[in-house]
């Protein structure tokens, strides 16, 4: 949805009336697609600010919960750790360029299968990062011959800063699908550029 919409309900201190204007007007972008709205929708763009507010404020007084409410000091320093965990996807792919990563193209390749184990690892989900470095060690030479093919590279280069721009946003059926785009476009380029159509794998040039 949006970075900036977070739960609101049921925290100790509870949510304050600027959060819950500031989330209604995220949401109003959001839908709307504007940041700033010209003059012309300016009023439409305040009044429904102002009724997703008003919803928000009725609906936080009238849910009900056995639960504890939780700490938001907490749960802001959670939201820190997990915006460090994704910047250091960043960090990985910081030094290549698309002009320069044809000219490190063993050294990306490799940062490359980092990446994805990375993204693995934000998960934390243990079994899948298991299964998955088993597959990587198979990967890796799969991946370096690819990277030097067409423009095999710098498109990867795009794909991953799209990866990162969806976790960052927190929009996880985005990046979900831009992960699995990412990886079935592979898939289609091995499948077109090593195998024969009869199955049989082609002969490598040169």
């Amino acid at each position: 949805m949006c970075r900036n919409i977070r739960t609101l309900y049921n925290f100790e201190p509870p949510a304050t009336e600027d959060e819950v204007r500031a989330s209604a007007l995220q949401y109003v972008r959001k839908i709307s697609g504007f940041t700033k709205p010209s003059q012309a929708n300016a009023e439409a763009f305040e009044r429904a600010v102002d009724a997703v507010a008003d919803a928000s404020r009725q609906l936080l007084g009238d849910l009900v919960t056995n639960a504890r409410p939780k700490d938001r000091e907490v749960e802001a320093a959670k939201r820190r750790a997990r915006a460090a965990e994704i910047g250091s996807l960043r960090k990985m792919l910081a030094k290549f360029s698309q002009e320069e990563v044809r000219t490190h193209i063993d050294e990306y390749s490799e940062i490359n299968i980092k990446f994805h184990q990375r993204i693995l690892e934000l998960s934390k989900c243990a079994l899948l990062k298991q299964i998955a470095d088993g597959l990587f060690l198979h990967m890796r030479a799969i991946r370096a011959r690819t990277m030097a093919e067409g423009d095999r590279a710098n498109r990867s280069i795009v794909d991953h800063a799209h990866i990162i721009e969806a976790l960052e946003a927190r929009d996880a059926d985005l990046a979900e699908r831009l992960v699995r785009e990412h990886t079935l476009n592979l898939h289609d380029h091995v499948q077109r550029a090593w195998i024969e159509p009869d199955g049989s794998r082609k002969q490598q040039a040169g």
